[in-house]
C-alpha cells in the first residue's frame, strides 16, 4: 500500500525514451496551435509564420490595404488652384490696360461705385495671394470679386463714365470668365478633403 504523501517508484522505461521525446510532445501542440490561430484571424494575403517561436508579423500586407490616388488627387488641386490664380492676375491686367482713360467732363460714377470698385479689387488681391500659394479657399474671395467687376462692367455705360466701345465688350468677356471659373472651380471636389475620407476609409 502506497500513501499519498509517499514517493512512487520511477518506471525504468521512462528513461528508455528519446531526449527529445518529451520537446516533440511540449512544442507540437502549441506550434499547432499558434498557426491555427493566425490562419484563422489574419486575413487572406497574409503569410503564416514559418516556424514556431518566430515573432509575429502584421495582420496586414501591402495586397489587403486598398490603394487609392489620392496624392495624385491633391497634387493636380494645388496645381490647378495656382495656374488659376495666375490666371486671374493676367485677366486684371488685360481689364486695366485696355480701359481708356475717363472723360474730360466731371465724372458720373457714383460714391457708392467707388467703393465697391475698392472692395472688388481688395477681394481680387486676397484670391490672388492665396491661389498663388495653393489655399483653396482663395476661389471664395476670387468668385465675389469677379462678381463685383461683372456688375461694375455692366453699369459703366449707364453712368456714362467712358465711351463704350470694344474695350468694353472686352472687359465685360473677361470679368465673366473669372467669374464663371471661379465659380466652377469652387464646385469641384476638394482632393484634400478626398484624400481625408479616403484614409479615414482604409483604417476602418
Amino acid at each position: 500500500m502506497t500513501l499519498p504523501f509517499q514517493a512512487t517508484r520511477r518506471d525504468p522505461r521512462m528513461d528508455a525514451r528519446p531526449a527529445t521525446w518529451t520537446e516533440e510532445i511540449q512544442t507540437e501542440p502549441i506550434a499547432r496551435a499558434h498557426e491555427t490561430h493566425h490562419a484563422v484571424e489574419r486575413p487572406a494575403g497574409a503569410e503564416r509564420l514559418a516556424e514556431p517561436g518566430r515573432a509575429a508579423e502584421p495582420w496586414y500586407t501591402a495586397e489587403s490595404v486598398p490603394r487609392r490616388p489620392v496624392a495624385r488627387e491633391a497634387s493636380a488641386t494645388t496645381v490647378r488652384t495656382r495656374l488659376w490664380g495666375a490666371a486671374l492676375v493676367a485677366g486684371f491686367a488685360v481689364i486695366a490696360a485696355i480701359q481708356p482713360g475717363p472723360e474730360a467732363r466731371p465724372p458720373t460714377q457714383p460714391a457708392w461705385a467707388d467703393v465697391a470698385a475698392a472692395v472688388s479689387l481688395g477681394l481680387l488681391a486676397v484670391a490672388v495671394t492665396a491661389l498663388l500659394a495653393g489655399r483653396r479657399w482663395g476661389l471664395g474671395p476670387a468668385t465675389y470679386g469677379g462678381a463685383g467687376l461683372v456688375a461694375l462692367c455692366a453699369l459703366c455705360p449707364a453712368w456714362q463714365h467712358h465711351q463704350v466701345g470694344g474695350w468694353w465688350v472686352a472687359q465685360s468677356l473677361i470679368s465673366t470668365v473669372m467669374l464663371g471659373g471661379s465659380v466652377a472651380l469652387r464646385a469641384r471636389p476638394d482632393g484634400a478633403a478626398t484624400r481625408r475620407v479616403s484614409v479615414a476609409g482604409a483604417g476602418r
